[in-house]
């Protein structure tokens, strides 16, 4: 009976790891695409949209997350269709350097 706990505690943990790196991924992703549209990253224009999201993705399964997160990404108002005339001002300098340094870091952590 211990190593039938065992092995579910373990898919458990594993459906935990796998679930928040799918919505961090989404999380880099639109912090991203608002930086390229220049579109701002403050606490009072994301808290809505992340608190909308949490609500949405509560309690659904690894293969549905995905999908969920997936259509959002494709449903998405910012892309990177002006990234060509993308330019650092210096209000963006650092936000712009501490993400390439996390995802630097993270890229090992594939999805």
């Amino acid at each position: 009976m211990c190593s039938l706990f065992r092995f579910y505690f373990n898919i458990w943990i594993f459906s935990i790891k796998k679930k928040i790196q799918i919505v961090s991924a989404y999380i880099d992703i639109l912090i991203a695409r608002r930086i390229a549209k220049r579109r701002t990253l403050a606490y009072s224009s994301i808290k809505y949209t992340m608190f909308n999201l949490m609500k949405e993705i509560r309690d659904l399964s690894l293969i549905e997350l995905a999908a969920e997160i997936n259509k959002k990404i494709d449903d998405m108002e910012e892309n990177f269709d002006d990234i060509l005339n993308f330019s650092l001002r210096n209000r963006y300098k650092y936000k712009v350097k501490i993400f390439f340094k996390s995802s630097f870091m993270n890229s090992s952590s594939v999805l």
